[in-house]
């Protein structure tokens, strides 16, 4: 049974405590004073961890008094499941048209504005929102980090009724504060429409020579669950396959099956789950492991470029902000597709990043000069750890902000996160050799 609303408050109240007082513990161990995020948490430090502590205790009888007994009524309040939390991912899903017009304000349920357009009673929003939703819960199986784009842009919106490509066309500023260079495959899901008896999944492509990676996978994995074969690519300048396109971004355009084919999508609705989860395995595959220096390399170099994310220790997991250590940790999970598992499963702390870094299969050197290093090096010295930009640059996480501003999320000076000289005062470096 899913969570109810009150228990995943509760829930995090209990991480929020347990974070304080972590960082309050792990602040009156630093020496470093780049890993110290102010004069003002220095002294608040003890205050904190036990402030912290007591945090996580109330929370916890939060749980015991008020939320257990939800968790045995009626399933109609809802888990929120189905919305993003911001932790952003390398993988995006696109679910086809589950926006206004066609997702009904009022209601929980998408339809075609005509809803006796499909004589099927079957409704394209209706199933690709279903399916972005079963493949990105295989993926998540698969610890692989994944967004769905409709979320990202209505947050608060679990009917996901505001579309990739409205807000591409208005050109809003949510869409616009949106890093879209992050991902590093895209994948977009239709249901074809046809004469009614067609059958059979296809890709729409920008050109007749383009495809991904995981194109074959994702194919095969609708062919062989429905018994059909593929139909001819459609070359069409759709909006968002040239949005990232242009942007070097792999996309793949998949048109399910034909909606308005009764007996199809009987056929598709019987086996949608192992095609959901055949789709992530061809994804994971392909885009969901580890890579190169130069994807997490490249990540880090973005959040430092985006002011929405500054430095703090008391709230280190993306959401907005980074220390020095989880940025590096999560440039490897969502700018190279680390599995979470292979680098300990949570956002490390540095004194356990040599060790982890060696089981995820970086090799450590010790630091003798910049003439040895290579872009995409991780540095580290005692307490602190950036990553090598190459140029005789560094990009890291280094201090919060300062002139009473302690505490706002994001960038408050442009220094927070960001890309400078290297300073050479290192120890040892740790490379993904290729």
């Amino acid at each position: 049974m899913a969570l109810p609303a009150v228990l995943l408050k509760a829930k995090g109240a209990i991480k929020k405590g347990a974070t304080a007082y972590k960082a309050g513990k792990q602040a009156k161990n630093l020496t470093d004073g780049e890993e110290a995020t102010s004069s003002l948490f220095n002294k608040a430090k003890l205050p904190i961890a036990i402030g912290g502590f007591f945090f996580a205790v109330a929370a916890f009888f939060l749980i015991i008094i008020v939320a257990i007994p939800f968790m045995f009524a009626n399933e109609a309040f809802g888990s929120g499941s189905d919305q993003n939390e911001g932790t952003g991912g390398p993988i995006l899903l696109i679910a086809g048209h589950s926006y206004a017009p066609y997702c009904e304000q009022v209601t929980n349920e998408c339809r075609e504005e005509d809803i006796n357009s499909s004589p099927s009673g079957y409704f394209e929003p209706t199933e690709t929102r279903e399916l972005v939703k079963l493949v990105k819960t295989e993926l998540e199986n698969l610890n692989v980090r994944v967004d769905i784009a409709n979320q990202l842009m209505a947050p608060n919106d679990s009917r996901m009724n505001t579309s990739f490509y409205v807000e591409k066309v208005l050109n809003t500023s949510t869409f616009q504060s949106i890093n879209w260079s992050k991902y590093k495959y895209v994948l977009e899901i239709h249901f074809n429409a046809g004469s009614g008896n067609d059958r059979g999944p296809l890709l729409v492509k920008k050109s007749s020579d383009y495809s991904t990676n995981a194109d074959a996978g994702i194919i095969e994995a609708v062919t062989k669950n429905l018994g059909t074969k593929q139909l001819n690519d459609s070359i069409q300048g759709i909006n968002s396959i040239n949005y990232f396109m242009e942007r070097n971004i792999p996309i793949t355009y998949l048109e399910t099956e034909f909606y308005d084919n009764k007996s199809a999508m009987d056929k598709y609705t019987e086996k949608k789950g192992q095609i959901a989860k055949d789709i992530a395995q061809a994804i994971r595959n392909t885009y969901g492991k580890a890579s190169g220096g130069g994807d997490y390399l490249q990540w880090a170099i973005d959040i430092a470029n985006d002011d929405s994310h500054g430095y703090s220790q008391a709230n280190r997991y993306g959401n907005p902000d980074y220390d020095c250590s989880s940025l590096v940790w999560y440039s490897l999970v969502d700018g190279a597709g680390f599995d979470p598992n292979q680098l300990g499963g949570a956002a490390f702390s540095t004194p356990f990043m040599p060790s982890i870094l060696k089981n995820a299969g970086f090799t450590e050197y010790p630091y003798k000069g910049e003439a040895d290093l290579q872009p995409g090096d991780i540095l580290l010295r005692t307490n602190h750890i950036e990553i090598y930009a190459g140029n005789s640059q560094t990009v890291g996480a280094h201090s919060a902000e300062n002139g009473g501003k302690f505490g706002e999320g994001g960038d408050q000076t442009g220094r927070e996160i960001d890309i400078r000289a290297n300073t050479g005062n290192w120890s040892t470096y740790y490379r993904l050799e290729s």
